[in-house]
């Protein structure tokens, strides 16, 4: 069947076939142009109709065998039986799920208006962006009850839905309220009802990119899938498997050739198969049929052989072969991922400094004989050590100090705690083990600026203590005195080096007889 004219003026791009009181019509336009044809005509060589459109011609719908067509920046109107219109809306942007709910856009907000109840209910904040479609999808009494009850989110119930996208948002406009249910990361150009058995099981959501989405209700909730495809997608259209509830067949074209995919929902089971058919514009199905309109202006049927054999089984399990369109974004997951990870490991080490703070407070509030280490003298090549074992592991990142007096001299060493450490090691020399041991442990907890924050009770001990002042003679605090401050006048005249060093260390030594 054409639809073009022989003096090459009109070449429609959009077609629909569709009930006008009692007649089935066949629609197709172009920017401003509409063409109207009589579909029942066998021979296809029907003289079509042409009706003088207010504006840019955006969709046609039928309502009840009614016609309304929304023309761009013009409004809504319906088709009369003369083939004349009348303004349902000029300022009307799109029709809802009945022809007497239309939507308007003023001052960026969109209302629903209802031309019976003469009411108006403010709806949502809209701003048009360039080079975005925006679609207005009713849904009417015609839905398979499974999506109506998800929608309606409950399990039962009648409503009128609509679905609205901006060109990335995807809305659900019912009982007078709006809800978001998707967000695309791509522009959505058209959306196409999926039927089965004259209802509306599920939506398609057609994308600048080479993806379609796909919207369906399953196990009580609304869901939506993004199906891959080879090529651009310039028009597609889709139905539901005539024995299988799991599968969808989507016929799309790339404007050169056109594709059939059989898809298996919430699964990758997918199969796509070229069709013979070339240059496709528009897609459209009536009764069993699926037509498409060519580029030339001429109606063909699209065969889809829907009549083929699939194994249904999943084959999630199975190796898929690796095509180079898997992988184009596969950069920007990588690096999203990779940061994604660098904010867990930094959460995960916030965490971690937590807790080792908790058990520091832990600790110092703990009974004493828990910080009471075991003490053993143990022989290792020639070296004798001093180990020192606790019950339970140090918090890492402390400070631990390990100290030995005998006879006047002390040894000691000093570490920062490991992770899960308990055990520390201090080399002795051998001639201290013919004498009594004075071994004494400290921990200590520093604060983020380096600052001394917690000292662990009970773990400090130092028996010897120190010397009380008034029991050294003033002789040798004077003789203390006198060296400290050649030690510092030496320091400023930047006239020290390590043997007038030994020579004052040697000396205080000698004064306090300390080996």
């Amino acid at each position: 069947m054409r639809l073009y004219s022989e003096g090459g003026d009109f070449i429609p791009e959009h077609f629909d076939i569709l009930q006008f009181y009692g007649e089935t019509l066949l629609f197709a336009w172009h920017a401003n142009k509409l063409k109207v044809w009589n579909y029942d005509d066998a021979a296809g060589d029907s003289t079509p109709r042409t009706i003088l459109v207010p504006g840019k011609v955006e969709c046609v719908q039928s309502f009840n065998e009614r016609i309304f067509v929304t023309c761009s920046t013009s409004g809504v109107y319906k088709l009369a039986k003369n083939y004349q219109f009348a303004v349902l809306s000029k300022s009307a942007i799109g029709i809802g799920a009945k022809f007497y709910q239309v939507f308007r856009l003023e001052e960026g907000y969109i209302y629903l208006i209802d031309k019976q109840e003469k009411t108006s209910k403010l709806l949502l904040k809209h701003k048009p962006k360039e080079g975005v479609t925006t679609r207005f999808v009713g849904l009417g009494d015609k839905v398979d009850k499974d999506l109506l009850a998800v929608m309606l989110e409950e399990s039962v119930g009648d409503g009128e839905i609509c679905i609205f996208s901006n060109g990335y948002e995807i809305y659900k406009i019912a009982q007078n309220s709006v809800k978001i249910l998707y967000s695309s990361s791509s522009p959505i150009v058209d959306v196409v009802k999926i039927e089965k058995n004259e209802k509306v099981t599920s939506l398609l959501y057609v994308t600048k990119k080479n993806a379609v989405l796909l919207m369906y209700a399953k196990d009580n909730e609304l869901r939506f899938e993004k199906v891959k495809v080879n090529n651009e997608v310039k028009t597609a259209y889709a139905i539901m498997d005539e024995v299988s509830e799991n599968v969808v067949w989507i016929i799309y074209s790339d404007g050169t050739k056109t594709y059939k995919i059989r898809k298996v929902l919430d699964n990758d089971n997918l199969k796509s198969v070229e069709l013979s058919e070339k240059n496709i514009t528009c897609l459209c199905s009536h009764g069993s049929k699926i037509l498409g309109l060519t580029s030339s202006g001429e109606l063909v049927t699209v065969e889809a052989r829907l009549d083929e054999k699939f194994n249904d089984t999943d084959d999630r399990d199975n190796f898929f072969n690796l095509k180079p369109e898997m992988l184009e974004e596969i950069n920007s997951i990588v690096d999203e991922t990779c940061r994604k990870v660098k904010e867990l490991q930094s959460i995960d080490d916030k965490l971690l400094e937590q807790q080792n703070v908790l058990k520091r407070i832990s600790m110092s509030t703990c009974e004493p004989n828990i910080l009471v280490p075991k003490l053993r003298v143990e022989k290792r090549a020639k070296q004798t050590v001093l180990n020192c074992e606790f019950g339970q592991s140090m918090p890492e990142k402390c400070l631990f100090s390990l100290s030995v007096k005998c006879c006047g001299r002390k040894i000691f060493v000093t570490k920062q705690v490991a992770e899960n450490e308990k055990q520390f090691e201090l080399s002795v020399p051998d001639s201290m083990l013919d004498h009594e041991l004075d071994v004494t442990t400290d921990l200590i907890t520093l604060a983020e600026e380096g600052s001394s924050w917690c000292l662990i009770k009970n773990c400090v001990k130092d028996t010897a203590g120190h010397q009380p002042e008034s029991q050294i003679s003033e002789r040798k605090i004077n003789f203390l005195k006198a060296r400290l401050t050649a030690l510092q006048n030496l320091k400023v005249e930047n006239n020290l080096d390590i043997a007038k060093l030994n020579s004052i260390i040697n000396g205080v030594r000698k004064e306090f007889n300390v080996a």
